[in-house]
């Protein structure tokens, strides 16, 4: 599979890239993506190790380390700030005089192939994440392990409450009251759960 796949905005430039988390034959390329990509923020979640198994390469310093060659980058952990369900870290890399601090915001508590007990957990986390990228509009680099089950979610949420944000914003708007938005998504849900009642593509014919 890729290792990335980047989705344009209205304005035809990249507002999210969805990676795969790195392994370590991928680091490289991943520091490389980074500043390639101009990413100044970078969404984790996943972590390190699950159930025993190496999820993503532990691609910036760990606590004992006060940097981490990584081929020609040099990556440096400045400063990280623990939240109950995640951390946030100022990670600089370094390649030649070329200089950039990143932000990366570590989710440690969904887990792989699963869903949070509480839907605040998430919102409040990209509620935080929102709020700097209003601020500086950079690109946002999402990766989990594969890049698909949670960083899907992620980037579907975010441009669902995007949407929403407008819709409330507009000064003629389809959905007018807050219960029919809610009426709305759960019938998405609905047929997310059971598509075979009420598709067009019967099975066998997509």
């Amino acid at each position: 599979p890729p290792l990335l796949s980047i989705e344009q905005d209205i304005y035809d430039k990249p507002y999210f890239i969805a990676s795969q988390g790195p392994k370590q034959s991928t680091m490289v390329d991943f520091w490389r993506m980074v500043l390639e990509q101009r990413v100044y923020t970078i969404v984790m979640l996943t972590n390190v190790m699950e159930k025993g198994r190496e999820k993503c390469a532990h691609y910036w310093p760990r606590p004992s380390e006060s940097f981490i060659n990584v081929g020609s980058y040099i990556v440096h952990n400045h400063r990280e700030e623990r939240r109950e369900l995640y951390s946030i870290r100022y990670l600089e890399v370094v390649a030649g005089d070329q200089k950039r601090v990143v932000k990366q915001y570590h989710f440690t508590s969904w887990p792989d192939f699963g869903a949070l007990e509480r839907v605040t957990d998430l919102l409040d986390f990209m509620a935080d994440i929102r709020s700097t990228m209003l601020a500086n509009g950079d690109h946002l680099l999402v990766h989990c392990s594969a890049g698909v089950g949670r960083t899907g979610t992620f980037i579907g949420l975010w441009n669902l409450m995007d949407e929403s944000d407008r819709d409330r914003r507009a000064e003629s708007i389809n959905i007018r009251q807050t219960e029919q938005f809610l009426y709305l998504t759960k019938c998405i849900a609905a047929y997310i759960e059971a598509p075979h009642l009420w598709s067009k593509y019967q099975e066998g014919t997509m």
